[in-house]
């Protein structure tokens, strides 16, 4: 919440830039305004943050599914680890972590891996 010396202190830099830039920083020179720079920025780091964090939980998807691959059907590993490396969707990997989980062959497994390449698409 902007308090009223905020707005005071933004009407006395905007009225003279130089005079505020000399007054904070002895011998210091006001080059320009930049007014989008740091809101591109932060909006530019937000958006990084949010697409580190999906990679990162896509990874760890992948992961899991691999994990339970090689507890229950280690023959499987190979072609698990094949299939979720392309998946780019978290609610694919979700489900079929999931199916391999509660799966009772080898077979039905495999099948639910195959299945990933067309759902993918």
């Amino acid at each position: 919440m902007a308090k009223p010396w905020d707005d005071s202190l933004k009407k006395l830099v905007h009225a003279d830039p130089q005079a505020f830039v000399s007054w904070f920083v002895p011998g210091a020179s006001f080059i320009g305004a930049r007014p989008h720079e740091l809101k591109n920025w932060t909006l530019e780091l937000e958006q990084g943050l949010e697409q580190g964090l999906q990679r990162g939980q896509l990874e760890a998807l992948r992961q899991a599914v691999i994990d339970v691959v090689v507890e229950r059907f280690p023959k499987l590993v190979r072609l698990a680890k094949k299939q979720v490396a392309v998946v780019e969707d978290s609610e694919l990997l979700r489900h079929v972590l999931v199916k391999v989980s509660v799966v009772q062959t080898a077979e039905e497994a495999k099948q639910h891996l195959l299945a990933l390449e067309e759902a993918d698409e």
